[in-house]
């Protein structure tokens, strides 16, 4: 049976431990993600746009999600889960 209240209260009353705001404010950190977006686009639109560089949004995606892992430390863990590859025959 499904809670009752809109969906948004079941979030909030589900995320409650998650959505302490006061405490965030009080570390300085800042309200809205808007300016973790423009940092992030700005970081991704000057490396990509460097001089002498090309490549596909793909391709993008896939360095962004490496750098991602790199800069927060999550590279050995996701490292450790990948499946070991099966040796190429002479």
């Amino acid at each position: 049976m499904r809670p009752a209240g809109r969906p948004e209260q079941t979030y909030a009353r589900n995320q409650a431990g998650r959505l302490a705001y006061d405490q965030y404010r009080a570390a300085g950190c800042p309200r809205g993600c808007g300016a973790v977006e423009s940092a992030n686009r700005h970081v991704a639109g000057v490396r990509v746009k460097q001089a002498g560089r090309r490549g596909s949004a793909w391709g993008l995606r896939g360095v962004l999600a490496l750098r991602v892992l790199l800069r927060g430390d999550r590279w050995v863990g996701w490292w450790d889960r990948q499946p070991v590859p099966v040796p190429l025959p002479p």
